[in-house]
């Protein structure tokens, strides 16, 4: 008796801390709006958080500008941070969380998406992961964000590299190249789930 009072206990404690870690990973459902903008020169980075109407569904946007002239805007996207090339003709936009779910945005001063990265898909190599906002796989305390560009005197590779969660550096393109090849299946899964559609009268 004793025995199963204890099993019981200790199955509503776990129970009970399940959900807190649950509800801790949920996405907040107050109603606000914030935007952040980010210069490098000319180039204004400006992303929004809108959930006024709806904070089951807000909105995100990344806009771009050079002067007053928009040269790109994404929807369903944000980064916890920016960084530029020293000729700033190139720009990357990192994150490590899931919500919305963007990993890595690379663009250039013309407003050309390179590289783009979802969490959502991809599945990078994380140090600590929640099933929705944490997917933490770069070092965002100390990036070391570095850009590797040809210049009159140097004859490289051009590239991009960052310090990953685990104190590494590697190179940004190889990482997304990674994984997108881990998260095939989850792409493929997906896809699979939005042709499935189950015919009348099917058991």
């Amino acid at each position: 008796m004793i025995r199963n009072l204890i099993v019981f206990g200790l199955v509503i404690i776990i129970g009970l801390v399940s959900s807190v870690e649950a509800y801790a990973d949920m996405p907040p459902m107050e109603r606000k709006k914030t935007e952040q903008t980010f210069r490098f020169g000319a180039i204004k980075i400006v992303q929004s958080f809108n959930s006024i109407r709806d904070p089951k569904s807000p909105e995100f946007k990344v806009r771009v500008f050079k002067g007053d002239k928009l040269l790109l805007q994404l929807s369903d996207a944000f980064c916890g941070n920016f960084f530029a090339a020293p000729n700033q003709l190139l720009f990357v936009g990192l994150s490590n969380t899931g919500w919305p779910g963007t990993a890595v945005i690379v663009f250039d001063d013309s407003g050309r998406i390179l590289l783009l990265a979802d969490h959502n898909a991809a599945q990078f190599d994380y140090c600590e992961e929640t099933p929705t906002l944490l997917k933490q796989w770069y070092d965002d305390k100390n990036p070391e964000v570095q850009f590797h560009l040809p210049n009159a005197g140097k004859e490289i590779k051009p590239s991009i590299s960052v310090r990953d969660c685990r104190g590494g550096t590697v190179d940004l393109l190889d990482a997304v190249l990674n994984a997108n090849a881990r998260g095939e299946k989850t792409i493929h899964d997906a896809i699979e789930l939005l042709l499935y559609i189950p015919k009348r009268g099917a058991k």
